[in-house]
């Protein structure tokens, strides 16, 4: 593919870049771009109208010099690291974490399935049947499928990461 398409709900994506969208929302990115509830939000590589990078999760958006915070937004962005204490969702550094349909984004990669993903540099966990977008390769089959260019794993909220994938579903 050029890029990749997930789709869990009759829903398009498209990706030059990577899009994701798991609820009717569409996200256009000439980067990378993400929607959680009918936000959408367009980035030349990020997301905020303000400065070049931005983050929507709620109509409530906050940016603060490639900062992001919310709290009742539900997501926050920090150089490329994700953390949220009501969002149920984090990201450090290349590691996602998501309880509560919340979503991340983070350098060219989304989640974003109702806060049953995570990604962690090329390792997925997905804890519901949803989906999860990594290093241009989706997988998307109620939880039940697996693509390792990096290592997926989903056991319904089973983190595992493992160097390989050994791992199937039925």
């Amino acid at each position: 593919m050029h890029g990749n398409f997930l789709n869990t709900h009759g829903k398009t994506l498209y990706a030059h870049g990577n899009f994701l969208n798991t609820h009717g929302k569409s996200l256009y990115v000439h980067g990378n771009f993400l929607n959680t509830h009918g936000k959408s939000l367009y980035v030349h590589g990020n997301f905020l109208n303000a400065y070049g990078n931005f983050l929507n999760t709620h109509g409530k958006s906050l940016y603060a010099h490639g900062n992001f915070l919310n709290t009742h937004g539900k997501s926050l962005y920090a150089h490329g690291n994700f953390l949220n204490t009501h969002g149920k969702s984090l990201y450090a550094h290349g590691n996602f974490l998501n309880t509560h349909g919340k979503s991340l984004y983070a350098h060219g990669n989304f989640l974003n399935t109702h806060g049953k993903s995570l990604y962690a540099h090329g390792n997925f966990l997905n804890t519901h049947g949803k989906s999860l977008y990594a290093y241009g390769d989706f997988l998307n089959t109620h939880g039940k499928s697996l693509n390792a260019h990096g290592n997926f794993l989903n056991t319904y909220g089973k983190l595992h990461m493992n160097s390989e994938v050994r791992t199937s579903f039925r």
